[in-house]
């Protein structure tokens, strides 16, 4: 059993901040084939990213241990920073990713986009994007369009104080990302 200060040290070592030490990637192994709802809305979504993946519509990622799954979504949202950087002004938005329980956060515009990773959730007011990794990525790379993703229910926008909506921040319905 990990002591606190143990449990302190290891999300150091990450570069993980402490108040983050919910996510499903603190000390455990990563299963994508593992259901919990972290958000209203998340296990649906978490089926739609399996019948994208099943379907071979969007490549499986591989698992791995939580520090090399933490470091590959952090470069897939970083990616997502820097496309959002292009689109212009930004409400504050809260994104997750829903087989692994890690949040993101930002909001700005242009170059002063700031952008949070392994945070503990939305704050109020903010958009709540869910999705996952395999998904964000397929869209990024432009193998998967956001109508697409929606339809197959593998990715939800939920705009402030909405629990559920199918747009986003990326593109409009049925155009790939930008």
């Amino acid at each position: 059993m990990k002591t606190p200060l143990a449990h302190g040290l290891m999300l150091f070592a990450l570069g993980l901040p402490a108040a983050a030490a919910a996510c499903g990637l603190d000390g455990n192994v990563i299963d994508s084939k593992t259901l919990s709802a972290v958000h209203p809305g998340s296990i649906d979504v978490a089926l739609g990213v399996r019948q994208l993946i099943d379907e071979r519509r969007v490549a499986e990622l591989p698992t791995a241990a939580p520090g090399l799954v933490y470091q590959r979504a952090s470069q897939t949202l970083r990616a997502l920073k820097a496309r959002l950087q292009t689109e212009g002004p930004q409400d504050p938005t809260a994104l997750l990713i829903v087989e692994y329980h890690l949040w993101a956060r930002w909001q700005g515009s242009g170059d002063t986009l700031e952008m949070q990773i392994h945070v503990d959730g939305p704050q109020p007011g903010d958009t709540v994007i869910l999705t996952g990794e395999a998904v964000l990525t397929a869209l990024l790379q432009r193998q998967l369009t956001m109508d697409q993703a929606q339809q197959a229910g593998a990715y939800r926008v939920e705009p402030a104080g909405v629990t559920t909506a199918h747009a986003g921040p990326l593109s409009s319905p049925g155009d790939p990302v930008r």
